[in-house]
């Protein structure tokens, strides 16, 4: 399968079948739990993940200094603000499944394990011809 055929694949997933799935999961958990304390994990998920951001993100940032002044390259903490960046807009997008992904993202014991998972896909997919 070409790269520009899995885009559209994903672009589809993301844009069309994500937010059906989340609808739906938002709908059956109105239903069981109520109307008003849906919409309050809603908001409460989106004000985590801003709180979140600023404090991984924080921790991110000196780990980023502390390297660079150390005179090395920020390999995994230039990973990890990305993720954390993700992690959070996740948390904040309203739904059930891209909260527990944004979750993932935002711990640094779960966190390693998608840094591993990014190193991997840039080992395979990103050549640099020198």
């Amino acid at each position: 399968m070409s790269f520009t055929a899995k885009l559209v694949l994903t672009g589809i997933f993301v844009f069309t079948i994500l937010p059906i799935i989340e609808l739906a999961l938002l709908i059956e958990v109105g239903r069981r739990i109520g109307t008003f304390w849906t919409v309050a994990m809603v908001i409460g998920t989106g004000i985590l993940g801003g709180i979140l951001l600023g404090l991984e993100g924080y921790g991110v940032i000196r780990a980023l200094k502390r390297e660079v002044h150390q005179g090395r390259i920020p390999g995994d903490q230039i990973i990890d603000g990305v993720l954390v960046s993700i992690g959070a807009v996740l948390l904040i997008t309203p739904g059930l499944l891209t909260d527990i992904a944004g979750v993932f993202l935002m711990f640094p014991p779960t966190r390693f394990i998608a840094r591993a998972l990014v190193k991997r896909w840039i080992r395979n997919y990103i050549f640099i011809d020198l």
